[in-house]
């Protein structure tokens, strides 16, 4: 199981809030605070279930214009593949 680490913007005052107690040592601090990020991490950005796949490159998030460009990318890339296209490289 992994975090959604990718869903902070909606919950970033609860990861903002996170508490760190006071200790005495670096690697003290160090280990709490990755215990306590995680440990806020799970609960308030939640879990992924095991054998479900990540969302494809998430392309939901994708605005149009990005969209746009990809598509112009992909029809230049294979315009000059069909121009260099030979029995060779099939």
């Amino acid at each position: 199981m992994r975090i959604k680490w990718w869903r902070p913007k909606e919950k970033e005052a609860a990861v903002s809030s996170i508490l760190l107690p006071a200790v005495t040592t670096v690697d003290e601090s160090w280990k709490g605070a990755a215990e306590a990020i995680t440990r806020v991490a799970r609960s308030k950005l939640g879990m992924t279930k095991p054998g479900r796949q990540k969302l494809a490159k998430q392309t939901w998030l994708w605005t149009d214009h990005v969209k746009d460009r990809i598509r112009e990318k992909k029809s230049k890339q294979y315009h000059a593949f069909l121009v260099e296209k030979t029995a060779d490289n099939l």
